[in-house]
């Protein structure tokens, strides 16, 4: 029979999950709802060879991200004098932090009515033409134009990553891969700036973002043909109208035709208007951090006037996300467990405290030990060893034991006390001193980065996993940018009156611009000057690094003690319990 003898078809509204999250994972929320209120059934889980090869394949597309983050770092001098731009300089890495960071909720949405291989594919396809894109860049607006682009993509990279890895492993052996990434992370940092250099010395400033195409192939392939391609929470087992009108089609047009139309039809559940004010107010934020304090004061009228819209989108986002309910970009429902609230708290401050160490640990390489750019980062060796040591070791221990609050609740205060030791430090701090006081800051970053996520995963149903993590993360990122800001602040404010008191006779402007001028000065201003800047690196890390440890090991309390094994023995037999009530039911069905 051919399609033309079929009657008219007619595509019927897809089914979306309705999203409701359940403290306990086991059951819905949702009281008009018979489907959601089941058990979810036993997933199918991947293991051996196809499971290590997609690890493999995560594991790179989140360092080619992470290392992006960091390898312009000796790239941007040269940038501004191609492109003759130096005051639009900043904008090249805040271009990128932008959209990542505002993109990461849009995308905890896409796992939902979408595969999250297919997500992934698409996020890693619009990063590497953002890539090629700053490659051939001609012009520094076009630059910053691709590199807004690649952030996108980095966005949803993350996002769905966090959803596959969820969709391989059963949550008691998630915890040692999820904390590879925190390891993945930390090593970029170190080997960003030096891949930089080293394109900038000997090849060009463009291989910086050429780089990732050859890196993206084995990524590609590898959850290409290792990922299976899962249905969305919720809609696993189940086939929407609209895929039974497809599968009945018998041309090849029909089909293609009706998989656009299904795809539009999905993509119009999606909280757009949300999505909208998700991007404006968190540009605003990030906008008025990146100027207050560094190329605008904060009593500017542009900072003053963005804070302001920040403020107004924030309050129009949360009352949208309150109207649209179950379908909203961010169930505000979530925040119903405490779990994830101190979850998102907690991830806020880990990343705040990680950058005070990336950031500004270097600058006390470079401005009191007098060490290169390039040593700095070597430098850096001792804190990102313990950070990944103990990212892998916590990883395995709470997959072994299935505990992770413990972790959660100490490591954070190994760090704070580790950073309240740096205010004793001065310009003649032995190296010892410093290396070990890395390796503490790096062990309480590395039980916390992310083992936020695996408790949150722990917490809520499947179907909320995917906006839970990006919640996650969103809050790491928006963590990790007002703690640049902050610091910032402290920093400038405490360098300006050492060099008042320490170097008065010192080029003031310059000092607090550049800390190769140090090098520059005679002897009895450059100890004065090199004074000044210990003062105000200490004061940076006693007050705001121990600040965010603190704060982060106090938010634990709010994180229910979980035992992820007795955990995933519940949600089994639950499962079971599910289909053998399910296999009833029919059976009782096909005897009436």
């Amino acid at each position: 029979m051919t399609s033309s003898s079929q009657s008219p078809t007619t595509v019927e509204p897809i089914e979306v999950p309705v999203i409701r999250p359940s403290l306990d994972g086991t059951q819905a929320s949702s009281p008009h709802d018979e489907e959601q209120a089941k058990p979810e059934p036993q997933a199918e889980y991947v293991t051996g060879r196809p499971l290590y090869m997609a690890l493999v394949g995560v594991l790179l597309s989140i360092f080619l991200i992470a290392i992006d983050q960091t390898i312009v770092a000796n790239a941007l001098p040269r940038i501004a004098s191609v492109f003759n731009a130096l005051p639009q300089l900043a904008w090249i890495p805040t271009s990128f932090l932008l959209t990542q960071t505002a993109f990461l909720l849009i995308f905890g949405q896409l796992p939902l009515l979408f595969p999250s291989k297919w997500v992934f594919i698409w996020a890693l396809f619009i990063f590497e033409l953002g890539s090629l894109l700053s490659g051939v860049a001609t012009t520094i607006n076009f630059l910053i134009f691709a590199r807004a682009f690649q952030g996108v993509g980095a966005a949803g990279i993350f996002v769905s990553a966090i959803s596959m890895v969820a969709d391989l492993v059963p949550i008691e052996t998630r915890p040692k891969f999820l904390g590879s990434f925190g390891g993945v992370y930390a090593v970029s940092s170190i080997i960003g700036p030096l891949l930089g250099g080293v394109f900038v010395q000997h090849v060009s400033w463009r291989w910086c973002f050429y780089i990732n195409l050859p890196l993206s192939v084995p990524t590609f392939a590898a959850i290409l043909f290792y990922v299976k391609a899962k249905p969305p929470p919720g809609l696993a087992g189940k086939k929407s109208p609209s895929s039974e009108v497809i599968e009945s089609s018998h041309t090849l047009m029909g089909s293609i035709v009706l998989s656009i139309n299904n795809f539009f039809r999905k993509m119009a559940k999606l909280d757009w208007l949300g999505a909208t004010l998700v991007l404006g107010f968190t540009t605003c934020l990030v906008l008025a951090l990146q100027w207050g304090g560094n190329t605008k004061p904060w009593n500017s009228g542009d900072v003053i006037a963005t804070f302001v819209v920040f403020g107004v989108l924030l309050v129009l986002f949360i009352l949208w996300q309150f109207y649209k309910g179950d379908r909203a970009l961010l169930p505000l429902h979530l925040f119903n467990s405490m779990t994830v609230v101190g979850c998102c708290i907690c991830a806020f401050f880990t990343r705040m405290a990680f950058f005070m160490a990336i950031y500004y640990l270097p600058l006390y390489f470079q401005a009191v030990k007098g060490h290169s750019a390039l040593k700095s980062g070597i430098d850096l060796i001792p804190l990102v060893l313990a950070l990944v040591f103990t990212s892998a070791i916590g990883g395995m221990l709470v997959s072994k034991t299935g505990r992770f609050w413990h972790l959660l609740f100490f490591g954070p205060l190994v760090g704070a006390v580790c950073y309240g030791v740096f205010f004793s430090i001065n310009e003649y701090t032995s190296w010892g001193k410093l290396i070990g006081l890395q390796i503490g800051v790096g062990i309480g970053i590395g039980c916390t980065l992310q083992n936020t996520v695996v408790a949150v995963q722990a917490t809520v149903r499947k179907d909320m996993i995917p906006q839970s993590s990006a919640l996650v993360t969103f809050s790491q990122f928006i963590g990790g940018v007002l703690g640049i800001a902050i610091a910032g602040t402290i920093f400038q404010n405490k360098l300006a009156s050492g060099l008042r008191e320490f170097a008065p006779d010192a080029p003031y402007d310059l000092l607090r611009q550049s800390v190769e001028a140090i090098a520059t000065l005679p002897p009895d201003q450059k100890a004065g000057a090199i004074h000044a800047y210990v003062e105000a690196l200490k004061l940076v890390f006693a007050s705001l690094g121990v600040t965010a440890s603190a704060l982060c090991s106090v938010s634990t309390l709010l994180i229910k003690d979980i035992n992820l094994r007795t955990l995933a023995r519940e949600r089994a037999a639950a499962a079971r319990e599910g289909e053998e009530e399910e296999k009833e039911k029919e059976k009782g069905e096909a005897t009436v």
